[in-house]
């Protein structure tokens, strides 16, 4: 229902290239190197696009990722 996917991985491992496919394609939006954004500009992408209703891709390396935002 939230219309959002979190993909990781490894480097080089294509996770950019399908970001970039995904966003041109006009699927929905996507963030890329998420796991280096400030969290609070990452949660407000997120929550404008549950307001939108946009599809959302949020990219970053693997696993596990430092989240200290209380939501």
């Amino acid at each position: 229902p939230y219309r959002t996917a979190v993909l990781t991985g490894p480097p080089r491992s294509g996770k950019s290239l399908l970001a970039r496919w995904f966003a041109e394609s006009g699927r929905g939006e996507a963030v890329d190197d998420a796991q280096t954004m400030d969290e609070t500009a990452l949660f407000h992408r997120w929550n404008r696009a549950q307001e939108q209703g946009t599809a959302l891709l949020i990219v970053g390396g693997e696993p596990p990722w430092e989240i200290t935002l209380p939501d």
